[in-house]
């Protein structure tokens, strides 16, 4: 006589699958993990690394805008518009047009505004620059890869347009 307990079923076919899936799960965790593993790490970026691409891209925006107005702009307005930016320019830096009519005064105090600013300006670029966060770092320029990748293939869209239909196209009258 044998014993009951000696021998087993065989699995059912359902176990033997759910084996299956739980052994090609564990298979594709260690691949993923081995990737991660392989995959280097991502260079910290500031904190206002986005602001400033997005204020660059802004200029761009205004520069190229700038040059088609000024295409059309006439020779008489480009001269007097170049002048008023030479002297805004000259302004900003700390000086005026003409430094030779200034008051002795006045030339005094404008040096005196001159190093009071100098030292605020060492001051803040002595701080330490905040680093943004590896996952908003990670997740924002991904986002913004595929925003790229978006506006390129809208592009191509713009410039090579799809061929319209024939039903379309038999209805749609020339304009």
């Amino acid at each position: 006589m044998t014993n009951k307990n000696d021998s087993h079923p065989p699995a059912s076919v359902a176990t033997q699958y759910f084996a299956e899936q739980e052994a090609k799960k564990l298979q594709e965790i260690d691949i993923l993990r081995a990737q991660v593993k392989d995959k280097a790490s991502i260079e910290p970026l500031p904190a206002d690394y986005f602001a400033k691409q997005g204020e660059a891209e802004l200029k761009a925006r205004a520069q190229a805008a700038k040059e088609i107005a000024e295409s059309q702009m006439p020779i008489a307005v480009r001269k007097f518009t170049n002048k008023a930016e030479l002297e805004r320019s000259v302004r900003a830096n700390g000086g005026t047009v003409s430094d030779e009519n200034m008051p002795v005064a006045t030339k005094h105090f404008l040096k005196k505004a001159a190093e009071k600013e100098t030292p605020k300006a060492a001051a803040s670029s002595k701080e330490g620059v905040d680093m943004m966060p590896a996952a908003i770092q990670k997740f924002t320029l991904t986002a913004r890869e595929e925003t790229k990748k978006k506006k390129m293939a809208l592009e191509e869209l713009n410039n090579n347009p799809l061929q319209m239909p024939p039903g379309v196209a038999h209805f749609t009258h020339a304009v």
